[in-house]
């Protein structure tokens, strides 16, 4: 990437930059290099097959790539590995649902602020919008025990709604019932080992 982006010519003649998520990928992993400065290209993860496939693992995979790693999309690899039975997916596959259903091609991640430094006992959290009609999606990561969390939607365009789609030991992406967002606040409960996609729009 970087001797890429460092000759104007090579380039021009390239599209996304690809790379692979392999090594440190354990649940307990939170973060991604981030692209270099000079980066104009979309920066796609093409590749990974982890030796945890768990569901907290993958979508702690997801939420590093995007909020630090800076990717555009995020690919997994060795898909019989992933769903060994296409008759009964495990949970992982609804983990990664938990981005990939509701974040779509088009929308943007927005910085969060405010949240813990990352561990296994804190949720992870990650926003995106949709430029277009203004749909806010929040997915957290909960690695620890069951807790009440509070979030904030800056802004002036919030839902008056948000509902949970939560994936845990009991849930595949389980749509949850609508949650009340007051001047841009609302809690929720994270189930332990879980996660949880907020959805609304204004």
């Amino acid at each position: 990437g970087p001797a890429i982006l460092a000759d104007a010519n090579a380039s021009s003649f390239v599209g996304p930059i690809a790379t692979h998520d392999y090594g440190t990928t354990s649940a307990g992993t939170y973060a991604r290099p981030s692209p270099p400065s000079n980066n104009t290209h979309h920066v796609w993860e093409t590749e990974c097959t982890p030796g945890d496939t768990g569901p907290i693992t993958i979508a702690t995979m997801v939420y590093a790539a995007f909020a630090t790693g800076g990717v555009n999309a995020w690919h997994y690899w060795w898909t019989q590995a992933f769903v060994p039975n296409v008759n009964s997916p495990p949970p992982q596959v609804y983990a990664l649902g938990n981005f990939s259903k509701f974040v779509r091609p088009g929308y943007y991640r927005v910085d969060v602020s405010g949240a813990p430094k990352p561990s296994g006992s804190v949720p992870l959290v990650v926003a995106f919008t949709n430029q277009s009609d203004g749909t806010v999606v929040v997915v957290a990561v909960n690695g620890g025990g069951a807790q009440m969390t509070s979030f904030f939607i800056a802004g002036s365009g919030w839902p008056a709604t948000v509902t949970p789609y939560v994936t845990s030991t009991s849930s595949k992406l389980a749509a949850g019932g609508a949650i009340q967002v007051t001047a841009g606040r609302f809690s929720a409960s994270l189930a332990a080992q879980s996660v949880t996609t907020f959805v609304g729009k204004p």
